[in-house]
């Protein structure tokens, strides 16, 4: 399949916070059909879009219809996962691992030892219906030079070919999560200021680029990279969840 080319949109970029359906039963979390919306609406419309896909060129990524590694086909729709890793201790490939990672099955065995923050990644890829995540700690060798350097070097398409890329802006560490992916991980309330009986005034929702600027994975060279040269992104900061098309 060959790669799609979108046109700039007049408009220019798109910012949609996503929104929980609070009238259904149970605890508030992720909309998925309202990411499978927005993210549909940006790639029909092609607000500012390069090609999706790597073009020529496979990089490895996490497939979780075989629950292994591989090198995807150049021109596939991935997730890119960008967050931050902090003091958490965290699984990596390596030379030693590797090629048991690319058996079939093979990642079913260290999903325990993955961090929330990748466990609910690739939770919420599988929900939106997509099978590659692009995640360092597991795509690139780590102990391996010439592989770390290879893709190091093709960070600006990795992020910027990705059909989505996930911002886990919330917390400063790997095991932080994100917040309304499965129910019961995020807070949502309302803040009423009664002045008088019967009247009050509430806070309304921030402006989300703001939060997410001060955020601590804002302040990170890697990630404040990947944040521009993706061009559809899901960034999740807190009890936020909000989408940009550029």
């Amino acid at each position: 399949m060959e790669p799609c080319i979108y046109r700039k949109h007049p408009t220019g970029p798109m910012n949609v916070s996503i929104s929980y359906p609070f009238n259904r039963p149970g605890p508030p979390f992720l909309a998925v059909s309202s990411i499978l919306s927005v993210t549909l609406t940006c790639s029909v419309n092609g607000y500012n879009l390069a090609k999706i896909g790597m073009g020529k060129t496979a990089i490895r990524q996490a497939d979780f219809n075989q629950r292994r590694l591989v090198y995807a086909p150049a021109a596939c729709h991935y997730i890119a996962l960008s967050y931050v890793w902090g003091k958490a201790k965290i699984f990596q490939t390596t030379r030693s691992n590797i090629t048991a990672l690319c058996q079939i099955n093979g990642l079913n065995g260290v999903l325990k030892d993955l961090p929330t923050t990748i466990t609910d990644s690739i939770d919420l890829v599988t929900m939106i219906g997509e099978k590659y995540l692009w995640v360092d700690s597991l795509c690139i060798v780590q102990d391996d030079p010439q592989d770390k350097h290879g893709q190091i070097a093709n960070m600006d398409a990795i992020y910027g070919n990705a059909f989505l890329t996930i911002n886990a802006a919330t917390g400063q560490y790997v095991n932080a999560g994100l917040p309304g992916v499965h129910p019961f991980s995020m807070k949502v309330e309302q803040l009423v200021l009664e002045y008088q009986p019967g009247h009050g005034l509430i806070v309304g929702q921030p402006i989300m680029t703001d939060v997410a600027d001060r955020s601590h994975w804002n302040t990170r060279a890697w990630t404040y990279q990947q944040r521009f040269l993706s061009k559809r992104s899901l960034t999740f900061i807190d009890n936020y969840v909000f989408f940009q098309c550029q």
